[in-house]
């Protein structure tokens, strides 16, 4: 059963080196994967789900920021290994459009209509890349460090 998703043909063609690694890791050559993939599809797809899990669980850990924007709504999360922070703010002011690249620029006409928020929790090693799997899923994205100590320094600098 695939921990998170099954990679895509095309994800697949593009990692076909690294795949062909894996395989030759697992005792499988080219001409045992033909083989497999022909006559026991079960197992080819699980030989698919397993290497999938090993390329996303390094892609999850590699990630230290992200953001989740609606149109009143900014959370920017930051993961270290063991502990998360989540940087929030709120806004119903038609002002402030978090989904706008330029929403930023509005901050100092409302800035007492912005609700900032921070929470800081810890978690484990091993639901670290779950987590960051599911926010990728419900639509966040990966963002930089510099993004997300600009925010971490306007929420500072209101509080």
């Amino acid at each position: 059963m695939v921990k998170y998703r099954r990679l895509s043909d095309e994800e697949l063609k593009e990692l076909e080196p690294e795949f062909k690694q894996f395989l030759i890791t697992n005792a499988i050559y080219d001409e045992e994967w033909v083989e497999i993939n022909k006559n026991k599809p079960e197992q080819a797809l699980s030989l698919v789900d397993k290497f999938s899990d090993l390329v996303l669980e390094k892609s999850l850990e590699e990630i230290k920021y992200l953001v989740h924007s609606s149109k009143d709504s900014l959370k920017l999360f930051w993961y270290r290994k063991k502990e998360a922070t989540l940087i929030g703010l709120d806004c119903s002011s038609a002002k402030i459009d978090f989904n706008s690249k330029e929403w930023m620029l509005a901050v100092p006409d409302c800035i007492d209509e912005i609700k900032w928020y921070q929470q800081d929790k810890k978690v484990s090693v091993a639901s670290r890349s779950k987590e960051i799997y599911q926010l990728i899923q419900a639509g966040a994205e990966v963002a930089s460090e510099q993004f997300f100590k600009l925010v971490y320094d306007l929420v500072q600098a209101k509080k």
